[in-house]
């Protein structure tokens, strides 16, 4: 290995545009919850988006360099 670093990715510009790409389906891992428990989830979610003030979402990504 070269080099390990860590890189912040955006995911949704705020939690409310992540919310609804989460409501759409678009993370295949969620597809294995319960009808209840995803809209349990994403009502979480939107109650917590709705006090978040527009807060962009990441996530740290593990980035290795090999040669």
């Amino acid at each position: 290995m070269v080099t390990l670093d860590l890189v912040t990715q955006e995911i949704a510009p705020s939690y409310a545009a992540y919310t609804e790409k989460l409501a759409a389906g678009a993370d295949s891992a969620l597809a294995s919850l319960s009808r209840r428990d995803f809209d349990r989830g994403i009502n979480a979610l939107r109650d917590h988006a709705a006090r978040s003030d527009g807060q962009v979402v990441s996530e740290p990504i593990d980035l290795f360099v090999f040669r």
